[in-house]
């Protein structure tokens, strides 16, 4: 009763921030019959679950494969890196509006941005493309540091495409891999 409480109020709430207006639900306060002790867990294991797929009815992340062309903590040289191979990789650069902030040390929007909840900070780039882009490491691999830079060369949905991907970069770049991780497709607002 806890879990559908919960869930329904992250559900509610979502929706509201995304701009849509759910119906009148009347939430009632749990009573301590209410609680149980589970021995397992309440959410299936995240690895069972085959690329692509949503996880499940309450998660909104997904199994991608993100190609890391190279990786570094300046941005300039990423940066530079990133347009030099741009030509030779046939790839068009997307920076999503984002420019460094030197006074935060951040890739961010910039402070005028019309996405007024992100405007000045960092907003990832986490769903299928095919643009080159810089992008913090952190956000695709766990322990990675939140100063490493990547550049991305793109995002896939599948193992085989990203396979592909890779080896036509890692004839630019060497250095190029591939990381597949769950990467958070519901809204950010």
């Amino acid at each position: 009763m806890v879990a559908r409480i919960f869930y329904f109020t992250l559900f509610a709430s979502s929706l509201i921030a995304c701009g849509e207006k759910p119906a009148a639900v009347a939430i009632v306060a749990p009573t301590r019959a209410d609680y149980i002790i589970v021995d397992e867990p309440v959410h299936p294991d995240l690895d069972s679950i085959g690329t692509g797929e949503v996880l499940n009815e309450f998660s909104d992340y997904v199994d991608l494969y993100v190609l890391v062309a190279d990786t570094g903590t300046s941005y300039y040289n990423l940066r530079s890196i990133m347009i030099s191979s741009a030509e030779k990789l046939e790839q068009e650069i997307d920076t999503m509006g984002r420019e460094f902030n030197s006074e935060k040390n951040l890739i961010a929007l910039p402070l005028d941005s019309e996405d007024e909840m992100w405007a000045g900070d960092y907003y990832p780039r986490r769903f299928t493309s095919n643009y080159l882009s810089l992008e913090y490491l952190d956000y695709y691999e766990e322990n990675a540091g939140d100063s490493t830079i990547v550049l991305v060369s793109g995002i896939y949905d599948t193992e085989n495409s990203a396979d592909s991907a890779l080896a036509k970069v890692k004839a630019v770049l060497p250095s190029a891999r591939l990381i597949k991780t769950k990467l958070y497709q519901g809204c950010m607002h």
